[in-house]
């Protein structure tokens, strides 16, 4: 049952990652570009997450630090050109971040309740499974955060267009993905 859970969450994310890249890549929002990569990097933590049910949680170690060290070169990569746009700002069509923004804020708030409602026994045995849904339901609800982000991003350059709110939101949202992995960098680095 929790397979089956954690198999759809991952589904979902895998959609809103090939949804955001593209739209995000015809509209240059670099936001919807580094929520995409956001994403992608919680699709990891929940394969993870996924393997922990099957006891394979050790097998992963090395590919868990591979992703997180491709995540902060492509976060890096996603700053650098969101500051290029700082100072020659390019015409972000608003339309496609508040629309793919919505359906990835939706997705993921479903995501995240999903995983809300999977309870595991509090026994010794089943706590580092408990430990990793309760980690990949925070990392859903982050998600959502970053989503509502893009879309109240989309409804100020659609109102005012200042385009540049696109790369301050890259920034910001780079950063704040860049934070939230360093606990797991350092994990999988031990």
């Amino acid at each position: 049952m929790h397979k089956q859970k954690i198999g759809w969450v991952i589904g979902f994310n895998l959609v809103i990652v090939v949804v955001e890249l593209l739209f995000g890549w015809v509209s240059n929002s670099y936001a919807l570009i580094s929520d995409a990569l956001h994403n992608f990097g919680d699709i990891i933590s929940l394969v993870v997450t996924y393997m922990t049910l099957y006891k394979s949680y050790s097998a992963n170690k090395n590919a868990t630090l591979f992703n997180i060290f491709i995540l902060y070169l492509s976060m890096f990569y996603i700053i650098y050109e969101a500051i290029g746009k700082l100072q020659n700002p390019l015409e972000v069509d608003a339309t496609y971040m508040i629309i793919v923004g919505t359906i990835a804020l939706v997705a993921n708030a479903l995501s995240a309740y999903m995983l809300s409602k999977m309870h595991i026994s509090h026994c010794t045995s089943h706590q580092h499974q408990h430990d990793n849904i309760h980690s990949a339901y925070l990392h859903m609800f982050s998600d959502a955060l970053i989503s509502f982000g893009v879309v109240v991003g989309g409804v100020v350059i659609a109102l005012y267009d200042v385009y540049m709110v696109d790369s301050v939101l890259t920034i910001v949202f780079s950063l704040y993905i860049m934070w939230h992995s360093y606990p797991m960098l350092t994990k999988a680095i031990r």
